[in-house]
């Protein structure tokens, strides 16, 4: 599965998930390198390493529920496509960035309409 298939998933699963039991956390790998900034309303590369890295709890938690994986290669897939991504940007994704912990992430999920992408 793609990576921004899986970001799908993880919008639409935002909008009928319960509160579940928090996951066991590990740390994140950090993608190596970034890469020139885009413009008109789309994500840069750091922008999509942070986006994850915020959400990646709820992330976990959602791919779980929906048994796909979501490991170290998941991840690094995810922030490429994220950042190649030339669709319009997602609120969801403006909203996590500017969440200042878990809470206001998970915040994000609960209030966000699923994807149309």
């Amino acid at each position: 599965m793609r990576a921004s298939d899986l970001l799908i998933v993880v919008a639409l699963a935002a909008g009928c998930s319960k509160k579940a039991d928090k996951v066991n956390e590990q740390p994140a790998p950090q993608p190596a390198t970034q890469v020139a900034a885009k413009t008109g309303g789309v994500q840069t590369f750091e922008e999509c390493t942070r986006f994850v890295n915020k959400a990646l709890p709820v992330i976990e938690e959602m791919t779980k529920k929906a048994g796909m994986p979501f490991g170290p290669g998941e991840l690094a897939t995810f922030v490429n496509e994220c950042a190649a991504s030339t669709a319009p940007r997602e609120k969801l994704m403006d909203c996590v960035l500017a969440a200042a912990d878990e809470p206001a992430v998970r915040a994000c999920y609960a209030t966000q309409p699923p994807s149309p992408h």
